[in-house]
């Protein structure tokens, strides 16, 4: 079914062989070979304006209405939620959130619960829009947003709860992530974490081009690496869970849902440009979830 929904030649038929996005005559000076589709950076024409970086504006903007506002992954706050209702969150209780994104994931636990969220968030661009949707939103306080690198530094014993929303991306991030957080957390405090991982390595073409959209520097780290550290920092593992189904099934609702909607629409070269690398990005992650080489995984641990 997903190649059906994800069909990558039926979308850039659909924006009619991308010939419109050429400049005149450019189609017949076209190589035989086709060059793969590269992710759109302000020095491409037609995408004046928009910032050489990941999470640019116009991307941005994209990824939200495939996945909703605040959120740039499938599932959005009715995945967050399955993850953090088994806490039991109450207005005294704090909690650590690894991978805030753009505010989605901390505005519906700390607007659903009303307690205390630490956000804190890798890239740059992703956390000043969190700060700027915390301050807009009247949650500058209860949920503030903290920028996520090797420096970090959680306050010990400070969060009663944690959730990680596929924040460690790579194996040598593991065990300094997962030292984090369990220092951060009290005894008995519950993680809930969902996490991308590889089954064997990712070399060859479809591997690669799936790096290179994503703009991974590595791969994900391996599922063994992530239950090992949790074991090895005293968690009491209780949940494993392989979402992948799940996660297909929210990544073809959220294009078809997407395509239906722009049927109507003319894009622009840049926006066709972006709507085609990010289809393709999905397009090789199915692709290689369907050939067991990645996995979306769940896990629900107690602080010991």
């Amino acid at each position: 079914m997903w190649k059906r929904v994800l069909d990558l030649g039926g979308l850039k038929r659909w924006f009619g062989d991308l010939r419109f996005l050429e400049p005149d005559g450019a189609a017949d000076k076209r190589p035989s070979t086709p060059r793969p589709i590269p992710v759109l950076s302000r020095e491409e024409p037609g995408a004046e304006g928009i910032p050489d970086a990941t999470w640019h504006p116009a991307r941005l903007a994209l990824v939200e209405r495939l996945w909703g506002d605040g959120f740039i992954a499938p599932g959005g706050a009715a995945d967050v939620l399955q993850l953090v209702n088994p806490m039991g969150l109450t207005g005294a209780d704090t909690l650590l959130l690894l991978g805030a994104g753009p505010f989605g994931a901390a505005r519906a636990i700390a607007g659903g619960f009303h307690c205390w969220v630490e956000g804190y968030e890798r890239d740059a661009t992703l956390l000043a829009v969190a700060q700027s949707r915390a301050e807009q939103a009247g949650l500058k306080k209860r949920a503030p947003t903290q920028l996520l690198n090797s420096a970090s530094k959680f306050r010990a014993k400070s969060a009663s709860h944690a959730v990680s929303l596929q924040s460690i991306g790579d194996a040598d991030a593991v065990g300094p992530v997962l030292a984090g957080v369990a220092g951060a957390m009290r005894p008995g405090g519950q993680l809930g974490m969902v996490e991308l991982v590889v089954d064997g390595d990712l070399e060859d073409a479809i591997g690669k081009r799936w790096l290179e959209l994503e703009q991974r520097s590595a791969p994900p780290p391996a599922q063994a690496s992530i239950g090992g550290e949790l074991r090895h920092l005293s968690f009491d593992v209780r949940i494993v869970d392989d979402i992948s189904s799940r996660h297909v099934q929210s990544v073809l609702t959220g294009w078809m849902g997407f395509l239906q909607g722009v049927k109507a629409e003319r894009p622009s070269r840049a926006q066709a440009q972006l709507m085609v690398a990010e289809a393709e990005s999905w397009l090789l992650r199915l692709k290689l979830i369907d050939a067991k080489r990645l996995r979306v995984m769940r896990w629900q641990a107690i602080r010991g």
